[in-house]
């Protein structure tokens, strides 16, 4: 196999455990039973270690050293996993699984309190949340605005400034 195969081969495995991490995700908000959220939040924690892991691998790394495209759709390729190893590197693995872990929580607490009209009852968990991606947002900015490394995953290359100048000219 080529470096490029290599890698894609090792980008697949990783993009087949995200969409069972999303298929979970989607079964916790839609027919999971509401007695299951802290196994849940266990289950997306774990996996996400996993993810985390197979981002920001040593192995990885090497694959995409060694990777040569051949096209002009390998190179895309190659660009895009770089970008995410190069943002997956600066995030800690602990704070990745403790984001996964709260917000996996924090689905089941906003859907009780949205229901019961309480969000005095979810403020604590999003105050967590805040603070945990305000965490995130830290280690991706290097110095730069927070905001702007959160969109970064979004809209790649743009700006808050940007955007704001968009919609006041709307």
């Amino acid at each position: 196999m080529s470096g490029m195969e290599d890698l894609m081969t090792y980008q697949r495995q990783t993009e087949a455990l995200k969409q069972i991490a999303g298929r979970t995700g989607w079964d916790q908000e839609t027919v999971m039973p509401r007695g299951a959220a802290p196994q849940r939040a266990e289950e997306m924690a774990a996996i996400e270690a996993v993810l985390h892991a197979r981002r920001t691998s040593s192995e990885l790394g090497d694959l995409l050293a060694a990777a040569t495209p051949a096209t002009d759709a390998d190179a895309a390729q190659l660009r895009l996993i770089r970008r995410s190893y190069d943002r997956s590197t600066r995030i800690p693995a602990d704070l990745a699984a403790k984001l996964a872990h709260l917000t996996s929580l924090a689905q089941g607490i906003w859907a009780d309190a949205r229901a019961s009209g309480d969000f005095a009852g979810f403020a604590p968990t999003l105050t967590e949340i805040v603070a945990l991606t305000r965490e995130k947002a830290a280690a991706l900015t290097e110095g730069g605005d927070l905001y702007d490394a959160l969109l970064e995953d979004y809209e790649p290359g743009i700006s808050e400034a940007e955007i704001a100048h968009l919609f006041s000219a709307l």
